[in-house]
């Protein structure tokens, strides 16, 4: 579980294992009657369930009933006024004083899940108010049905089916840049050679204000991508911004057929062997590989053997892995895909004459290597065809299948699962590497510039997340990633990875389809293979490929030789930092005495440290014995990525010596109050380790702001607007909307920043939608001028949202400003207060850890105008709801929450009568 600080949002948009309301107040006087209630949505649930129940992979976990209660359960999250009281054959839907009981059979059949899915959304359209249009709640919806199924079963929204395409097709009418938000602002990460942008001379780090004519001040990701693409022939406007440019730049450039590159590749530096990257399986992947090919021998150049990068490769279509396979391979089975009863459904074989079959090969995977790309990696491996290394991959051995429900919205469904040669399931396990590759990065100093401790040593593999995690987390099962209990490749080594400043590099590289290699020790290591292979290719038959058993009987010098040169270099980098990494003799016997500290940056003892603050886990082992440890190291362990995996790497310790590391902590602004236990793991060359003390880490959050707001509209000349001074949003007029910024909350505001967004659809024009303030105090209030303008053929609402948000906590305020032209009666009302619920906890009496099962809570909401919803989340599931029986300013509430063992994420919310939503979050740990 990942528990660093989510947004409000993403709350909302989890996977829930169960839900529970332990006290529910709600007005239930207005009974519905379910044929007074409008079928929703119907034919697309309807296809749907039908291609689930004839398809899907495991007939025997299609459930109507889970498939029911996870649908229940996603609608009942996002829309805080929606319950649902499920009885065994009775479901009641109640939204305010609005009450609709729905039949259902016990058990729920396949056949009334239309039915009953499409009623509830009928009911909801007919009495939700709230902000989810009619699409969002039928996604909603549908996500519950397929999260009952496997994490790769899926419901497609239209957006995303439409994304979806594109990224299978690799081709769209567009510009050629590839966007991003950066800091805020819409900008290009790379431009795409060959194509209009890149010939207009559009480059990396541009930021684009300006869309035909349309400001990109808060607009989303998505929505930009959808403007900048187009039938092809289409002209666009765009205005940039440029650093080192006086003025904004104006371009108009023509969309062009853009084709995602799927396939990158460059040769060596002797010319001798060719590296080819395949970053993902598309319709014509097959197709770019044949031409990078080609272009490896233009010029005379005669391939002598070739390194096929499949790292990072997340799959794609089957058709063309099987293709790739096939052209390195004579005969053989590729993959059988088996289906429900495990019966075979397809074969997929090689056969001679694609070109490829004699060609020297070696493979590079790693964990993020899944599905096609694994096919192909298994298939060259178990086909004896080529020496794979690198890191086992992903495990990800499903088929996936896409079912258009005709809407513009489809089902992506496992239909079966996959075999590789020799009858080999990856499911779960993975591609074993031949040889396998674990970087340790070294840097070649700790500090900074500064001379503060900021750089850490890594020279251990961390945990990573594979297809089983998937399952696992699917499951409900949260609790830290459990060892699958797999054999380790036969042979592993550790090598010295270059020491690149994550936060200092540049992605320009990567987002233009560049290939870097400096530093790439699986290249070199691939290339030693390749030489090794023609070495042996002498002694074989001119039309026989080097079959991989030959290649790896042969390995073992080669393996020595590079294991050796890479330990010497780890050992000499650690010495420049005063490790001393030798090996050494094992004599004689070592006791050792370890203790653990948590240090402030002024290296002080501290319990714990708050968000925001610095500071310093020092490990230091004494040596009580009469022989040395040898290459001693110490690694965290703790479901708290903040404190997993941190480092100690201390060395050898001799008799009466002690030795201390200290590894820097970072605790971020946006993080949780919490108490986790850290586990300390020691490791030695001969197994000798001192005993580890318990460690518990106790992070405090500060005292958060609460954000208020007030607005008045601005046509009168002044402050950049231009209009007739009534006071309103009339077309045709430029104006400025001023805001006041209250904090009434107990704590700093210390980054606050205020964003003005058109609601999407609407054709209004943002000139400045978005200005960061100074630091709020508690009590205090800032001001800001965001100004638009409202063109004269407007013939909608004229809305906007309205957020306040601080970056450094992560606090918000959001609204929707209602105001077309001419409108007396805006809403929210000019020159008014609008302010959250406040949240009273009694701090000090809230435990962050605890033994039992459950967790009381108690406290009380106020409200300046009215209280609606208050209610709490255990993780991701909705554990507590109550609302005032009449309009109340205040609400005591008390609840006895229900806990997992570990990490539970308790977020409490409160919400007034216009949805102003304020919130507290922190992790309460269970122990096991």
């Amino acid at each position: 579980m990942n528990l660093s600080k989510i947004t409000w949002a993403s709350v909302f948009l989890l996977v829930a294992a169960g839900v529970s309301f332990l006290t529910v107040r709600v007005k239930t006087d207005d009974k519905v009657s379910p044929e007074n209630v409008p079928l929703r949505e119907m034919k697309v649930v309807s296809r749907a369930i039908d291609f689930i129940e004839k398809n899907y992979v495991d007939p025997q976990a299609v459930n109507a009933g889970k498939m029911l209660s996870e649908a229940v359960k996603e609608l009942v999250r996002n829309i805080p006024p929606f319950l649902v009281k499920e009885k065994s054959k009775e479901l009641t839907l109640l939204m305010g004083d609005k009450k609709l009981a729905l039949p259902v059979s016990n058990p729920v059949s396949l056949d009334e899940l239309p039915v009953t899915l499409s009623k509830m959304l009928g009911f909801l359209e007919l009495f939700y108010k709230g902000k989810l249009d009619a699409q969002e709640r039928l996604t909603l919806a549908m996500t519950g049905v397929t999260d009952t199924l496997d994490p790769h079963s899926n419901y497609l929204s239209p957006k995303v089916f439409n994304e979806f395409r594109i990224g299978t097709k690799g081709n769209f009418g567009g510009l050629g840049i590839v966007i991003g938000i950066r800091d805020g602002d819409l900008s290009v990460l790379a431009p795409l050679e060959d194509t209009p942008a890149y010939r207009a001379g559009i480059k990396a780090k541009d930021k684009i204000v300006q869309i035909g004519g349309e400001s990109t001040i808060n607009m989303g990701l998505t929505e930009a991508v959808e403007k900048l693409r187009g039938p092809v022939g289409s002209k666009v406007s765009l205005v940039i911004t440029r650093e080192g440019a006086a003025d904004p730049l104006k371009f108009t450039l023509t969309r062009a057929l853009i084709h995602i590159q799927s396939v990158a590749g460059r040769l060596l530096d002797d010319k001798r062997f060719g590296l080819v990257k395949v970053k993902n399986f598309q319709e014509d992947t097959m197709e770019q590989f044949a031409k990078t090919l080609k272009g490896f021998e233009s010029g005379g150049n005669r391939i002598e053997g070739l390194i096929l990068d499949l790292r990072n490769d997340p799959g794609g279509l089957l058709d063309q892995a099987v293709a790739l396979s096939d052209f390195f391979l004579p005969r053989g089975v590729i993959v059988k895909t088996v289906g429900a009863r495990g019966e075979t459904l397809e074969v997929e074989k090689a056969g001679p004459g694609d070109g490829g079959e004699g060609i020297p090969l070696v493979v590079i995977v790693n964990e993020n290597s899944a599905s096609a790309s694994e096919i192909v990696a298994g298939a060259l491996q178990f086909n004896d065809r080529a020496v794979v290394i690198g890191n086992r991959s992903f495990g990800k051995g499903s088929v996936q299948t896409v079912y258009d429900l005709k809407d513009g919205s489809a089902l992506k469904l496992t239909i079966a699962k996959y075999l590789t040669a020799k009858d080999y399931a990856v499911q779960s396990k993975g591609i074993n590497p031949d040889v396998g590759l674990q970087p340790a990065t070294v840097p070649a100093k700790l500090t900074d510039d500064k001379g503060k401790l900021t750089r850490r040593v890594d020279l251990f593999e961390d945990v990573k997340k594979r297809e089983l995690d998937l399952e696992e987390m699917h499951d409900g099962d949260e609790e830290e990633h459990k060892d699958p209990g797999l054999p380790p490749p036969p042979v592993q080594m550790t090598y010295l990875a270059p020491d690149k400043d994550r936060d200092g590099t540049d992605d320009e590289d990567d987002n233009a389809g560049k290939i870097d290699l400096s530093g790439d020790f699986p290249v070199v290591m691939a290339a030693r293979i390749l030489e090794l292979s023609l070495n042996l290719a002498q002694y074989m038959p001119s039309d026989r490929a080097i079959l991989r058993p030959s290649v790896i009987g042969a390995l073992p010098p080669l393996l020595e030789e590079l294991k050796k040169s890479e330990e010497d270099k780890i050992q000499k980098a650690l010495e420049a930092l005063g490790v001393d990494w030798s090996a050494g003799g094992r004599t004689g016997k070592p006791s050792g005495v370890a203790t653990v500290e948590l240090l402030d940056e002024n290296e002080r003892p501290r319990e714990g440290l708050s968000a925001g603050e610095s500071g310093f886990l020092k490990v230091t082992v004494e040596n009580k014995g009469d022989g040395p440890f040898r290459r001693l190291a110490a690694v965290t362990k703790s479901e708290d990525p903040l404190f997993a995996n941190l480092e100690f790497p201390l060395g050898t310790v001799g008799p009466g010596q002690t030795r201390s590391w200290k590894s820097p902590l970072k605790i971020p602004d946006f993080v949780h109050r919490r108490k986790i236990p850290v586990e300390i793991v020691f490791q030695e060359d001969g197994g000798r380790v001192p005993k580890a003390p318990a460690l518990s880490l106790q992070i405090e959050e500060p005292e958060a702001p609460l954000f208020e707001y007030s607005y008045r509209l601005i046509d009168n000349g002044t402050r950049g607007s231009k209009g007739n001074g009534n006071g309103k949003a009339d077309r045709g007029e430029t104006v400025t909307l001023d805001v006041t910024v209250k904090n009434g909350g107990k704590g700093e505001s210390k980054a606050p920043v205020v964003n003005l967004k058109k609601v999407e659809g609407e054709e209004t024009f943002i000139e400045k939608g978005r200005e960061e303030l100074k630091p709020i105090p508690p009590g205090g209030e800032s001001q800001v001028a965001l100004t638009f303008r409202v063109p004269e053929t407007l013939k909608g609402e004229l809305s906007f949202d309205l957020n306040i948000h601080d970056m450094h906590l992560g606090e918000d305020l959001s609204d929707r400003l209602d105001f077309s032209g001419n409108a007396d009666n805006p809403l929210p009302s000019q020159g008014v207060l609008q302010a959250p619920p406040v949240i009273d906890l009694d701090w000090k009496n809230l435990p962050l850890t605890v033994s039992g099962d459950t967790y009381t809570l108690k406290g009380a909401a106020t409200d300046d105008v009215e209280l609606r919803h208050l209610f709490v989340f255990v993780g991701e599931n909705k554990a507590f709801y109550q609302t005032p029986s009449n309009a109340s300013k205040t609400l005591a509430f008390e609840t006895k929450l229900p806990l997992k063992k570990g990490a539970n994420l308790i977020t409490l919310a409160a919400q007034d009568d216009r949805e102003l939503t304020s919130r507290k979050q922190w992790i309460v740990w269970r122990e096991k």
